[in-house]
């Protein structure tokens, strides 16, 4: 007897408007699964509800069954046995089922069997080598069962080769057993189940003796009630599937590629504490042995050029003062002058930096006021007034750590071609949760991704709180104006030019993050939009950077990971019940997560001060979806020019593109 499955299904009779059908529906007739059992092939329903029956009081035991068996009877079909899904349960749970089945009429001598000890699904027949094929031989003829229950989705060659040995064994011995193929259901397909079939029956002889005393086929009914994490996908149509198994293929690469950038960081973390830094190792691949020789010996002391830090200001009176005093006292040997540029505070910072005004012989700190007109006029502002070979941006909320300045024109020293380096900035407002997850968003921007764009000389974005530039290449190009963001579009120049941006990750300022949920809403607002916006500039280059389109290739995905949220949420009710929202509750999406947890943990604790913070890695992954749908309602203003209005620097901002 041939039974056909198709691999396509949709259910039958619940309350969804979605059909799907169960194996039930598609044979070929039902006049053909009724005659199964004069075949000796039962039917059992395979209850749907996948949770322990030790959790469910009778009442609910029996309200699931009487609604499994009805989508038997809708079929035509009266099945033989009902077999639960889990088989360890209680006496309670067994008299509920024996209860229920005594008045519709079935037999429930299947369970009582195998709560007897008496089955067995024996260990190791999940594999196909001749080895565990024995082993699993022996452990059937030593356990000496009534009842094998095999799942459908596990068989393979070396279940058959194992089954077929026992049941020869029993010929042998004129004994006899049941065996029971379970979790026939959507994902078990035609071909399949056919094998199966056809290679047991030889071992049920009608009319005579058969080691093989029944086939049950354990099938699900496919209700509606689903409550557990485990095969939720199976009960959605095709059609949403296919994006459903496409987001958790994407969740593992991009974890897995996580995992791969936290191995880069490792590795230069452990070239770190060798006698060479790591870039020089990382040419010793491309350079023969006397340029590596010329390259070390370029490495040594005595270079120590004049460096300006402009330092911009709008309304900084309660921070201008300690960013002031640490551009002031650097631990660097050569001159350094501080041009602070008072943007028209509405508030005492121009009295406050004034007071700090000096002139000595290597240092020298100049106060300027202009009117308001934002940072990047500011900065261009400083640089007229600049007089040091080496120019660097930082912020008025900004306090340098005292060797930032060395370590940078040391950096300049092994990368004279280098058009400009950014520095690692932190956290010091700690206060609250906001800026906890917002310490988290810096170390991983930084740390990881920062670390290995500077590898290739391709920082995409050198941060404004701590940039510098070659003199010359500061005049040559000014801080561009018209985005949000000129930080980022002024690196997205250099680049474009041809110039290296290099990352100096052990030179550390210190700033102000946003301690309210309303200024950090607006503070990424204009750093996402200002993106957009120099996307519209710089097309030409950052569609050929690999790095921007990382950056702008992840608006469109979030289209594609909330659009499939939406999607499935809408339509959810009239599949399977909600099912397939539940799906997204399932063990794989759990696993993506894990996965997600763990590497991002792995990126904090590889940064020393970062291992504190790996307890708020689950409020991070709220904090990155807030910022996924910020991101997401940035880009529908921007693609249909609705722009924005935004306050900065004390000026009101309209924005298109």
């Amino acid at each position: 007897m041939i039974l056909l499955i198709p691999a396509s299904l949709t259910l039958m009779g619940g309350r969804s408007t979605v059909e799907r059908r169960t194996p039930l529906e598609e044979y070929r007739s039902l006049e053909e699964i009724r005659s199964l059992s004069s075949e000796g092939i039962k039917i059992a329903s395979h209850s749907s509800y996948r949770t322990d029956l030790n959790k469910m009081t009778s009442q609910e035991v029996n309200e699931g069954v009487e609604e499994d068996l009805s989508r038997f009877n809708e079929a035509g079909v009266e099945p033989d046995y009902y077999f639960p899904s889990s088989y360890r349960y209680d006496g309670r749970v067994l008299e509920a089922l024996q209860e229920h089945s005594d008045d519709l009429g079935f037999s429930t001598s299947l369970p009582p069997d195998i709560i007897g000890n008496e089955s067995a699904p024996p260990p190791g027949l999940f594999e196909i080598s001749d080895q565990t094929q024995n082993m699993s031989y022996e452990y059937l003829v030593g356990y000496d069962p009534s009842v094998i229950v095999i799942g459908a989705g596990v068989w393979n060659e070396g279940i058959e080769r194992s089954l077929k040995d026992y049941l020869e064994h029993l010929l042998e011995e004129r004994s006899s057993v049941k065996l029971v193929i379970q979790d026939i259901d959507a994902d078990i397909q035609e071909s399949k189940l056919e094998k199966m079939i056809n290679s047991m029956l030889p071992y049920h002889l009608k009319g005579s003796y058969s080691p093989l005393e029944e086939i049950i086929l354990a099938v699900r009914p496919e209700t509606s009630s689903v409550t557990t994490l485990q095969g939720i996908h199976s009960y959605m149509p095709v059609w949403m599937r296919i994006p459903m198994e496409s987001f958790y293929v994407l969740g593992f690469f991009l974890t897995s590629t996580t995992g791969f950038f936290f191995f880069l960081t490792g590795t230069l973390e452990s070239e770190k504490k060798k006698e060479y830094p790591e870039e020089l190792l990382t040419l010793q691949k491309r350079l023969p042995g006397a340029q590596i020789g010329k390259i070390k010996e370029k490495l040594g002391g005595g270079y120590a050029p004049k460096v300006s830090i402009i330092l911009p200001c709008f309304n900084e009176s309660e921070g201008v003062g300690r960013a002031i005093e640490s551009c002031y006292f650097q631990d660097y040997e050569g001159k350094i002058e501080v041009v602070v540029v008072d943007d028209g505070s509405l508030d005492n910072t121009y009295d406050i930096a004034k007071v700090q005004e000096s002139s000595h012989s290597d240092r020298d700190v100049k106060v300027r006021h202009k009117p308001n007109s934002g940072k990047a006029d500011a900065l261009n502002f400083g640089l007229k007034h600049a007089t040091g070979n080496i120019v660097f941006h930082t912020d008025g909320d900004t306090e340098m750590e005292k060797e930032a300045v060395r370590k940078v024109v040391k950096k300049f020293k092994r990368y004279p071609e280098a058009g400009g380096i950014g520095g690692f900035v932190a956290v010091r407002n700690e206060e609250n949760l906001i800026t906890k997850v917002q310490q988290i968003e810096y170390l991983y921007g930084q740390h990881l991704l920062r670390q290995i764009q500077g590898l290739d000389g391709n920082v995409v974005i050198m941060p404004g709180a701590i940039t510098a530039l070659p003199k010359k290449v500061a005049k040559e190009f000014p801080m561009p104006k018209g985005t949000l963001t000129e930080d980022a579009h002024l690196t997205i120049q250099l680049l474009s030019a041809g110039f290296e941006t290099r990352y100096a990750r052990d030179t550390r300022v210190w700033t102000n993050v946003p301690e309210k949920f309303s200024d950090w809403w607006k503070q990424r607002t204009r750093w996402l939009y200002g993106f957009l916006q120099i996307w519209t500039r710089e097309r030409g280059f950052m569609s050929k950077n690999p790095w921007s389109l990382f950056y702008i290739g992840r608006w469109y995905l979030s289209f594609f990971t909330f659009g499939l949220l939406l999607l499935v949420g809408l339509l959810s009710p009239f599949v399977s019940g909600g099912a397939a929202l539940l799906n997204f509750l399932s063990l794989r999406f759990f696993i993506v997560i894990s996965g997600y947890l763990v590497t991002r943990s792995l990126i904090l604790q590889s940064y020393g001060r970062g291992a504190r913070f790996i307890k708020y890695s689950l409020t991070y992954l709220v904090y990155g979806t807030i910022l996924e749908l910020l991101r997401l309602s940035l880009l529908f203003r921007y693609v249909t020019r609705i722009g924005l209005k935004i306050e900065w620097g004390g000026r009101e901002i309209e924005v298109k593109r």
